[in-house]
């Protein structure tokens, strides 16, 4: 057969330069008292770090950090929506979820992939039912993820700096949503699990039959799930158990979530009045403003 020089010559057979380094550690590092590889507990969340307003161009934007996990999300002004024939009394939220080309270890393409798209339909209906669609009627919002770093939980990290971006772009909504995610592995069960926990309890090991994760969106104010996304094996009673358990976490990060939106809402007020002050004071007008925040 002849050869092809148009191409790079390589090994018709190749190995994975990954498994000739160190193996990964096992999910629990101490069994005594349950100790994860990362020093938490089986139901410890990562620590999170919120911040609004970091695009300026977009009408609202949030910025997630867990731990190693960073994701950035942009909200725009709502806009007609294209190729529309009919008058809709509904409005339509738009989801673009893309993973950054560096990411992860493997470099992704700068093109949405399978799993990009498959995870902006999850994103799209994991917020439809907190957003008060019937507020802009035959227009849609158009909301832009983008993953800067994925060390797990991207989708639920993705998640809640949607929602916490719809509230700093001020589109009317019934609640903000959260996302926490849960992988298990035998009678091992991870709360908020990293990159590695997550690939070991995907793959599963020989003598589990259960193993998997999921990936919920709550809105806790009114006690309801969203949306629900679910990979591998498990009875439906241990999974009610574990769904019961990780709606009572979100509870925390909804007050995370609430008390970022809150700051940002105080400084934005805080600016504008000092804005309309200055316009004041140079029309000549004079007069004492006070405020309470």
């Amino acid at each position: 057969m002849p050869q092809d020089y148009r191409r790079i010559q390589g090994p018709e057979v190749s190995e994975d330069y990954r498994k000739l380094g160190p193996t990964e550690q096992p999910l629990i590092k101490n069994k005594g008292d349950r100790t994860r590889g990362d020093g938490r507990k089986c139901k410890d969340l990562r620590k999170i770090f919120l911040k609004t307003g970091v695009v300026t161009q977009a009408k609202g934007s949030a910025y997630i950090e867990l731990d190693h996990t960073k994701v950035i999300c942009s909200v725009f002004d709502p806009r007609e929506k294209p190729r529309s024939s009919e008058h809709n009394l509904r409005g339509e939220i738009f989801c673009e979820f893309k993973f950054a080309s560096f990411s992860g270890l493997q470099r992704r393409s700068h093109q949405q992939e399978a799993d990009d798209k498959e995870y902006s339909l999850l994103l799209k209906n994991a917020l439809e039912p907190a957003v008060c669609l019937h507020e802009f009627p035959n227009f849609q919002v158009e909301v832009h993820v983008l993953v800067l770093q994925d060390d797990g939980s991207s989708l639920a990290a993705a998640i809640t700096c949607a929602g916490l971006a719809l509230g700093d772009a001020a589109v009317p909504m019934y609640d903000l949503p959260v996302g926490l995610s849960k992988a298990f592995l035998g009678d091992t069960e991870l709360t908020d699990p990293t990159g590695v926990e997550e690939r070991v309890c995907l793959q599963g090991v020989d003598g589990e039959d259960e193993h998997g994760m999921f990936t919920v969106s709550l809105l806790p104010t009114f006690n309801q799930v969203s949306q629900l996304y679910h990979t591998g094996h498990i009875t439906p009673s241990r999974f009610q158990q574990l769904i019961t358990e990780t709606v009572e976490l979100g509870a925390e990060v909804h007050k995370a979530v609430q008390a970022t939106l809150l700051s940002a809402v105080k400084v934005r007020s805080w600016n504008c009045l000092l804005t309309a002050g200055k316009e004041e004071n140079s029309r000549g007008f004079s007069g004492m403003h006070s405020i309470s925040i």
